[in-house]
């Protein structure tokens, strides 16, 4: 289901549609829908940093939440530019398939930061609500 079709799309303060993605600018935390067959590197990342930099005037939400609802691949380095430009995050994957979910074991493998894996946008949500005091703003 796509977030902003979900219980949970009150969240939302600005939905971004680029070519590669749907994303969702919420106060605490970004949604990212990427697109089929999207090979998610560097420099769509920094794209999306760039976006989330010009309207998150008080820095970027340090979670981020995958809305794995199409196949596409992931440069897994590109976890390492990420946290080297925004430092510690948060990163909840919603993977609904066994490939997704093997395909998170190897990001696991590059991402040092904190993965959970979850099945549902209401277990991303119930995440978030549970920790909210991990929740912070990383400036760049």
């Amino acid at each position: 289901m796509k977030f902003k079709e979900s219980t949970h799309k009150h969240y939302i303060l600005k939905e971004i549609l680029l070519e590669h993605g749907d994303f969702y600018f919420c106060k605490d935390f970004i949604v990212a829908e990427i697109k089929p067959e999207v090979l998610w590197n560097w420099e769509k990342a920094k794209h999306l940093i760039a976006v989330a930099t010009n309207f998150y005037t008080d820095g970027i939400p340090n979670l981020y939440i995958s809305n794995k609802i199409n196949a596409y691949a992931i440069d897994p380095m590109v976890w390492k530019k990420v946290i080297e430009t925004l430092g510690p995050t948060h990163y909840i994957a919603i993977s609904r398939t066994s490939s997704s979910k093997v395909n998170l074991l190897f990001e696991e493998m590059f991402y040092k930061g904190d993965i959970h894996q979850v099945e549902s946008l209401d277990q991303a949500i119930n995440w978030f609500k549970n920790n909210k005091n991990l929740m912070k703003r990383n400036k760049i």
